[in-house]
């Protein structure tokens, strides 16, 4: 008996071991093994010093991005700016490497470039040998953001469909939906892992993305798209590097106004204009745009690009150059992050700035609502608000602005004036009702002869403006009557209980008089008395 009970415990600790050998999380990922499996990782440079810092710049989209712009003739070798990336591979397949350097060549073969090799022309102005700064990408031609899988490109590559909305939590990495997605995040995974076995650092400054061509057709649900885009690529790149990345600069190259040909500018124009927007909202924040206005793919006279669809080299190095310019003014920069309400417009003259800056946001109530409360970082500042501005007069760290909207009231306004001394300019005035929160303005017009003595609402004086207005400034709070005055040459123009159109209203002069002819009543009483 005693020795079954021996066989029984060594059976136990035999099966508790098989379930630790096939629970426990293996410590050599499938990025590791991504990371060593990238051409000439052997070879990549390693860092000077264990923990030195490298900043990554992230390239994503389609056509444009992936490189089918020709070569530039006599391109240099940039030594200041290490790359990792791969050419176009079909879904299931990948072929990442790795150079110390960036050239011409890193297009879709050895004979195209796309914007790496621009941005580290600038880059290199900021970055050396011994301290480089390296560029990931991971691009597809003819690739959509929308939920695109029929037709040869998306058929070969998949597409950009954000992660959460698919329809599983986790890729199959086989699906067409959202692969390319999937793919780009299993690329910076290995390549950031790459960098930490080689003794870096990495810090992600920017992520820029140059899509759209193959979505121009559907701007509104493009708008929506992107903006998840960006939250779900932050998001992720975030769980990789273990940093907080909802911050992380979003730079949208703006597709050529001449893509696909020169009679196309309108459509192009209009989704051009949607990715403006994107960047102008303020949320998602510290979002950008490259122009691009200045560089046509058509001419009214043929193509001017490599191919009706891509631009030359030329125009390819400058596009890069301008993705590194707005990396390098506006990764490190603070942002502020605005609400989005249909009901309540606001806008800010700076979304991203420098501490000690001030920023000035404007609140502009849409339709009968209003904001009733504004919060900047939790905080209530609605009663700082001055003619619907609020001014952060020198900024430091990020700020969140939130507000609670209600359904404003009108008040009526009523006039009162002497008609036969002057009216109104009704076209200029404020109306019989008024919105609160809405100045109210009024424009008098004095018959010949009569000046304006005052304008007042509810026997609060309204502040002489230009161009003959006057305004309450601050928003009407109630109903209440518009007094306007008039008066002329002899009258006091303050005396509004003037009988007005009478023509007999006291002057000045008889004031006088019947002010000294008081006082020699009274001096004659007091001198009778004694």
């Amino acid at each position: 008996m005693e020795k079954i009970k021996r066989l029984y415990a060594v059976f136990v600790v035999v099966l508790l071991l098989s379930a630790c050998v096939m629970f426990t999380v293996p410590t050599y990922s499938q990025a590791d093994a991504l990371a060593e499996s990238i051409s000439g990782a052997s070879l990549f440079n390693e860092a000077n010093v264990k923990g030195q810092t490298i900043d990554m710049y992230l390239i994503a989209g389609q056509s444009n991005a992936s490189g089918n712009s020709k070569n530039i003739l006599n391109g240099i070798t940039i030594n200041e700016v290490m790359y990792i990336g791969e050419r176009e591979e079909n879904i299931g397949s990948s072929a990442m490497f790795c150079k110390n350097n960036i050239t011409t060549g890193l297009g879709i073969n050895s004979a195209y470039m796309g914007p790496e090799y621009g941005m580290a022309f600038k880059l290199r102005e900021h970055y050396t040998n011994t301290n480089p700064a390296c560029i990931f990408k991971t691009a597809e031609g003819g690739t959509n953001l929308l939920d695109v899988t029929t037709g040869t490109l998306p058929s070969r590559f998949g597409n950009w469909y954000p992660r959460s909305l698919w329809q599983a939590p986790e890729h199959d990495g086989a699906s067409h939906t959202g692969y390319l997605y999937y793919r780009f995040i299993e690329n910076f995974k290995a390549a950031y892992n790459l960098l930490v076995s080689k003794g870096y650092t990495p810090v992600v400054k920017a992520f820029c993305w140059m899509q759209g061509e193959s979505d121009r057709g559907e701007i509104y649900e493009y708008e929506k798209l992107i903006k998840v885009f960006i939250r779900d690529m932050r998001e992720d790149i975030g769980k990789i590097t273990g940093t907080d990345q909802s911050g992380l600069l979003f730079i949208m190259g703006e597709i050529s106004t001449t893509f696909g040909s020169y009679s196309q500018q309108g459509g192009n124009q209009m989704f051009i204009d949607m990715q403006r927007d994107v960047a102008a909202c303020g949320d998602p924040v510290k979002v950008a745009t490259v122009d691009t206005s200045d560089l046509p793919i058509n001419g009214p006279n043929g193509v001017i690009g490599s191919d009706q669809y891509h631009w030359n080299g030329t125009q390819m190095k400058t596009l890069g150059e301008r993705f590194a310019e707005c990396a390098l003014e506006n990764a490190d920069k603070n942002y502020i992050s605005l609400p989005q309400n249909s009901k309540c417009k606001v806008t800010a003259d700076k979304l991203m700035f420098n501490d000690g800056e001030e920023v000035r946001v404007t609140f502009t109530p849409l339709s009968d609502y209003f904001y009733d409360k504004v919060y900047v970082n939790g905080q209530d500042v609605t009663s700082m608000i001055q003619g619907n501005v609020y001014t952060i007069p020198s900024a430091s760290g990020n700020y969140i602005v939130t507000m609670d909207v209600r359904e404003r009231t009108y008040f009526n306004i009523t006039y009162s004036y002497d008609k036969e001394r002057g009216g109104y300019d009704r076209r200029k005035s404020t109306a019989y009702k008024i919105y609160e929160g809405e100045d109210l303005v009024v424009v008098p017009e004095p018959k010949e002869g009569f000046y304006v003595g005052s304008v007042t609402f509810n026997g609060t004086a309204l502040s002489e403006g230009v161009n003959g207005r006057y305004i309450l400034e601050g928003g009407v709070k109630e109903d209440g009557e518009i007094k306007i005055y008039f008066y002329r040459d002899g009258e006091v123009p303050e005396d509004e209980n003037s009988d007005g159109g009478s023509g007999c209203g006291k002057s000045a002069d008889a004031a006088k008089v019947l002010s000294v002819a008081a006082a020699l009543v009274m001096a004659a009483f007091v001198l009778k008395k004694f």
